[in-house]
């Protein structure tokens, strides 16, 4: 399967999980590394669900971008806190995934943009967007996925 990675192979296996598992038919979410190939192919099978990224692909996208602009470890930990949370013994800060709605999500960005321009900024990156601009064109569907996720598992 990881041969190929063409769409008619995952679709192949999709439909397999399904005819084991019936139950399966009417799945909601399903993670992936976001592949198109396997998007693609599970798409043919699971065609109420809805495809989001993998947590830790998601995060490493997020370290990467960091990078790419400049940020030294210590500088993207305080984005990675920010947007992920923390935990300080037994004591946990939730990030901005931890939101408990699209609104609540919406109000903590717009409370991130000044102080990541200003980082940004004070690092003299020169890409033609900001960090803040970026996450939000290419990350914030991801996230608000995550937050109904887990209002979903609140409920």
């Amino acid at each position: 399967m990881h041969q190929r990675k063409d769409w008619k192979t995952y679709s192949k296996f999709a439909h397999l999980i399904k005819s084991e598992s019936p139950v399966l038919e009417g799945i909601l979410e399903c993670g992936t590394d976001r592949e198109k190939a396997l998007i693609d192919g599970f798409k043919r099978n699971f065609q109420f669900a809805t495809f989001l990224r993998c947590f830790s692909h998601f995060k490493d996208n997020i370290k990467r971008e960091l990078g790419n602009r400049g940020f030294q470890s210590g500088d993207k930990q305080k984005f990675l806190e920010e947007i992920f949370g923390r935990q300080e013994g037994t004591v946990k800060f939730f990030g901005l995934v931890y939101s408990d709605s699209d609104d609540k999500f919406d109000v903590r960005l717009a409370s991130l943009k000044e102080s990541w321009i200003e980082r940004e900024t004070k690092l003299g990156c020169s890409l033609p967007i900001t960090f803040y601009e970026w996450f939000k064109n290419e990350k914030v569907g991801n996230c608000i996925k995550l937050v109904k996720r887990k209002s979903l598992q609140k409920g």
